[in-house]
């Protein structure tokens, strides 16, 4: 298996695009998670053929963001892996935007919330099937807060090593009664920038 030694950032709009995808985000998703598979096993349970899980994985590869770790058999039996520890898409790397690179990165944003809400949908019309405390255990919230561009940094890394130590890719040995949960973050500076005065 090749080493992963780095994380893999993306910023080329025509990348993004690439993942703009729901089966290559649920590709990505594994793959990201430490797991070794064939385009065969990528595609089960999702509503697209091996052969053309494959074609995705091979686009994906063109922008290193995959790698293939065999070339045994078919496109369809080929493994692959993810080529770094952590995939971070920056649509915007020097804070100045375009067309291009606005629409590459809605078009992300969009399919990520896409399936944030369509996991939530599946689980609240599958409750009986959960069994306690598991159908009590949905969590949606959203706050306001006031940080400084360093403050919004320390935020986001502070949650990015608690939650590191959840991963599934980290867990050696969770307890029995864990089970797969999509945890989504999203931080939006506001355009309205000015800090609210006390009268």
């Amino acid at each position: 298996m090749a080493e992963q030694q780095k994380p893999v950032v993306i910023e080329d709009p025509r990348a993004i695009r690439a993942l703009a995808h729901p089966a290559r985000m649920e590709a990505i998703d594994r793959l990201y998670a430490g797991e070794v598979l064939t385009a065969t096993e990528l595609a089960d349970g999702l509503d697209v053929t091996p052969s053309a899980m494959s074609y995705h994985l091979r686009e994906l590869s063109k922008w290193g963001i995959i790698i293939r770790v065999s070339d045994d058999g078919d496109g369809r039996e080929r493994r692959w892996q993810a080529a770094g520890d952590t995939l971070t898409v920056r649509p915007t790397p020097d804070g100045r935007t375009s067309p291009t690179r606005a629409s590459a990165g809605m078009m992300l944003i969009g399919q990520e919330l896409e399936r944030v809400r369509a996991k939530m949908e599946e689980y609240l019309l599958h409750l009986d099937e959960l069994p306690p405390p598991w159908n009590q255990l949905i969590v949606m919230s959203a706050d306001e807060l006031m940080l400084s561009p360093a403050e919004f940094r320390e935020l986001h890394a502070e949650l990015r090593t608690l939650i590191e130590r959840f991963e599934r890719k980290h867990r050696v040995d969770p307890p029995p009664d864990a089970r797969h949960v999509r945890f989504t973050v999203a931080a939006v500076p506001m355009l309205d920038a000015r800090p609210k005065r006390s009268a």
